[in-house]
């Protein structure tokens, strides 16, 4: 399914042609904006994890570049949608995940894990009454495998 989506989203940013100078292929481009839309932060791509072989600010101009353009998609109308929450144990951490499910047509809807349990993240985070936000800082480091 991932796959489907990023050649989509390739053919989409060719054909816009959105990115026209070509020093780094749109592959790369691509892959560096869906890592910061995962909630890593531009150095973390560019330098720590080293998927990207260019500057932090060169991700951010990528970013920014696509925060520009817009997409047109009407809003399904839901008669029902179903939160569910589940504790699981990640790498020696328990965390909570949670999803939400469009009940007639069992669409799934939005994903959310956080290390926190509260009712903002319950309501607001797989309804996308907030959006969905960069991860703490405590959350960031225990992605990347190391300690705050």
């Amino acid at each position: 399914m991932e796959v489907i989506i990023i050649k989509w989203l390739l053919k989409a940013l060719k054909d816009s042609g959105l990115f026209r100078r070509n020093k780094f292929s749109l592959q790369l481009k691509v892959r560096a904006i869906l890592l910061y839309m995962a909630g890593l932060s531009y150095r973390d791509i560019t330098y720590v994890l080293r998927v990207v072989p260019c500057s932090h600010e060169a991700v951010r101009l990528w970013v920014k570049k696509l925060e520009l353009t817009t997409v047109n998609v009407e809003a399904k109308p839901r008669r029902t949608v179903a939160v569910d929450e589940t504790k699981i144990k990640a790498d020696g951490e328990w965390c909570y995940v949670w999803a939400a499910i469009d009940v007639d047509t069992r669409e799934l809807l939005a994903v959310w894990v956080s290390w926190q349990r509260n009712i903002l993240h319950a309501e607001a985070k797989p309804l996308g009454l907030n959006g969905f936000t960069k991860p703490s800082a405590r959350e960031t480091a225990l992605n990347a495998g190391s300690e705050p």
